[in-house]
């Protein structure tokens, strides 16, 4: 590698340059007038052109036309049929004068056209400006990549909720709306589960919101921990949660709900004593084609009222769902078995 940079100009610090020309001393004089400032590398034909480019991708190609074997436009259009070398910006450096001549080497590709003899101020401006215009392109790259990673943090932060890291009841709206779909489509089932927290209140006010908020968070755990990738959890507010369970008939959902009730009962959550920490927990599932969300989350409410009436930490089932009929005597689709956590 032949290379200039010897700090003089900062702002082209490893900016990194290609020159390509079958006639060293021609690479030498280009690379004079270039000065400092820039890291220079040189092939004397195309094809070595095209290895060093596709192993060390330069910021911009200074490409001789008039080469044996494989011209200047021959390696111009391999490097644009080339995904990852497609966009380097190439200026042709021909002998070939003339507006005709600047017009075929701008219609083939080329950014810029150099004619020889060099006149030094020229190239040199010329390479300037397409380096500046490179570094601006990479630094408007770079900051939509940012606000890309911004704009996606932030959609994750409007979906969750901040305190249990489950998704919130905004996304839940969303989301169920299209599992009622595939639902309704597929003729396949889907339960709801609600949950909350018994006697909530008496732990804020008796041990602090902090207390408070370190069951939540935990029972949010629990609860993730327990159910399958295609469930999805929700905190629904305050002290509630919900269940999104595709595939999932009653029997099934009703397993599910049982085990976490028992595992929020017999384990210390959020440093409450286990018996201070109980769940009630209703479950309906989606009906007939009429049926709706609102309607469903209506019926999970109503049975999870019934167990709180019922005495509190316990499952009860919406008592009047509208099955499929092919749906209503069906065994079950994901199994007693599948929602114990390994």
């Amino acid at each position: 590698m032949y290379r200039i940079n010897h700090g003089a100009d900062e702002k082209f610090d490893r900016f990194r340059i290609l020159i390509v020309d079958d006639i060293p001393d021609n690479i030498q004089v280009l690379a004079g007038i270039l000065g400092a400032g820039y890291e220079i590398s040189f092939a004397t034909n195309g094809p070595q052109a095209l290895d060093m480019v596709c192993k060390n991708v330069p910021d911009l190609i200074l490409l001789d036309v008039m080469m044996p074997d494989m011209d200047g436009f021959a390696v111009l259009k391999a490097l644009q049929q080339n995904p990852t070398t497609c966009d380097i910006p190439v200026i042709f450096v021909t002998a070939h004068q003339g507006n005709e001549a600047e017009t075929t080497a701008l219609e083939a590709g080329a950014v810029d056209f150099i004619p020889k003899p060099i006149n030094p101020s020229v190239a040199r401006a010329r390479v300037s400006i397409h380096a500046r215009l490179v570094r601006r392109t990479h630094a408007l790259q770079e900051l939509s990549q940012r606000y890309k990673k911004m704009a996606d943090n932030f959609r994750e932060l409007s979906i969750h909720d901040g305190l249990t890291g489950l998704y919130n009841r905004h996304y839940l709206v969303s989301l169920l709306g299209k599992e009622i779909a595939r639902a309704q489509r597929e003729k396949q089932p889907l339960s709801l589960a609600m949950l909350d927290i018994d006697h909530f209140k008496k732990i804020n006010d008796v041990y602090g919101h902090a207390r408070g908020d370190a069951v939540l968070a935990a029972i949010g755990k629990l609860i993730q921990g327990r159910i399958r990738k295609s469930d999805t959890a929700f905190r629904y507010g305050g002290e509630e949660f919900m269940l999104v369970l595709p595939n999932t008939l009653l029997a099934d959902a009703h397993f599910l709900c049982e085990g976490i009730r028992e595992m929020i009962a017999t384990q210390i959550v959020g440093g409450m004593d286990r018996q201070y920490v109980k769940v009630s927990i209703g479950i309906a599932q989606l009906g007939m084609e009429d049926d709706s969300g609102e309607e469903t989350i209506h019926r999970a409410d109503l049975a999870l009222y019934q167990a709180k009436n019922k005495g509190r930490n316990r499952v009860e089932v919406s008592p009047s769902v509208p099955f499929y009929p092919a749906l209503s005597t069906a065994t079950g689709t994901r199994g007693a078995n599948a929602h114990i956590s390994s």
